[in-house]
Parts: structure tokens; sequence; C-alpha cells
């Protein structure tokens, strides 16, 4: 038999998601929320996070895709190399030099 729960005293903000959720995807309100707890938990089928809960989970986050998407998006220009610094034209590479063996 399936259990019944009752969530009391929700946040707004959290219950103006869900609904928008619910909308968007042409679900109920009790689906929308069985569906993102199963997804939460990895037991939903094709969830982008299936991972099995081996105790390491309770220790990570796990981002949904349109955050992930938007971290990767805001920190992709932090993974580019420049040979200059674009501010200020100061080389990265410290140029070495090495005293030439005729040197004094």
């Amino acid at each position: 038999m399936a259990s019944v729960l009752t969530i009391h005293a929700m946040d707004p903000a959290l219950s103006r998601r869900i609904s928008s959720r619910a909308r968007r995807e042409g679900k109920s309100l009790n689906q929308t929320v069985k569906d993102a707890l199963a997804e939460s938990f990895g037991l939903k089928p094709g969830s982008s996070h299936t991972v099995a809960d081996n105790g390491i989970m309770s220790l990570c986050g796990i981002l949904p895709r349109d955050a992930a998407d938007e971290l990767r998006a805001a920190v992709a220009p932090f993974r580019e190399v420049h040979p200059t610094h674009p501010s200020t034209g100061i080389s990265n590479r410290r140029e070495r030099s090495f005293p030439s063996a005729t040197s004094g």
C-alpha cells in the first residue's frame, strides 16, 4: 500500500516553483512532487541522477541539469588561459634567464 504524506507550512517560493513546474509539464501538483522526490533520491528511471545512494550522497550536492548548465556557463571564462593579463598586459609566464658559460 502506498503511503500518504502531508507537508505543512511549505515555503511560498517552493510552492510557486512546484506549481510552475506542474503547469509547464502538464502534470498535477501531486505527480510533480512525487517525480521531484523520486529524481532527487535517484529513483526515477531516466533521471539525470540515478546514482544509488551509498551513503556518500548525503555529503554531496546535486544540481538540477539547468542549474549545472548555468554554473558551467558562468565559470567558462575562467577555463581560458591568457598569455598576458587582459587589463595590465603583464605576462603570466616568467622568462627565465640563465647565465651563459661565457659571462662573467
